[in-house]
C-alpha cells in the first residue's frame, strides 16, 4: 500500500485584521487548502512581541498600544499568511448615574 502525501497549497486565517484592547485575547483559526492536506502543523510568530504575542494555538494576547502583524507558516510547503493587529489603550468607561444623555 502506497500512502500519498497531500501537500498544503494555501493557508488562511479567520481574520486578516483585528483590533484589540490591552489585555484582550483573540483566537486565530487557520484553515488549509486542500482541507485534507496531510501535514497541518504551523508555526506562529508575532512581528513585535512588545505589542502582541501569539502562542502555539494561535491565541493573540494584546500587550500594549501599537501595531504588529501575526504570521502563521505551514511546516509543509512553507505557505504563510498574516493578520494585522492593532492594540488600543484601555479607556476607562465611567458610569453616569444620570443616564447617557446627561453629562456631569
Amino acid at each position: 500500500i502506497e500512502v500519498r502525501k497531500i501537500p498544503v497549497e494555501l493557508i488562511a486565517l479567520n481574520h486578516s485584521q483585528i483590533t484589540l484592547y490591552q489585555g484582550e485575547q483573540e483566537n486565530l483559526i487557520v484553515s488549509f487548502t486542500p482541507s485534507d492536506a496531510t501535514y497541518q502543523d504551523v508555526i506562529w510568530k508575532s512581528d513585535n512581541n512588545e505589542i502582541a504575542t501569539v502562542n502555539d494555538e494561535g491565541v493573540i494576547t494584546a500587550i500594549k498600544a501599537g501595531h504588529t502583524k501575526i504570521i502563521v507558516t505551514s511546516v509543509d510547503e512553507n505557505k504563510s499568511t498574516s493578520c494585522d493587529v492593532e492594540v488600543n489603550n484601555n479607556n476607562e468607561i465611567e458610569f453616569n448615574p444620570y443616564g447617557d444623555d446627561i453629562y456631569w
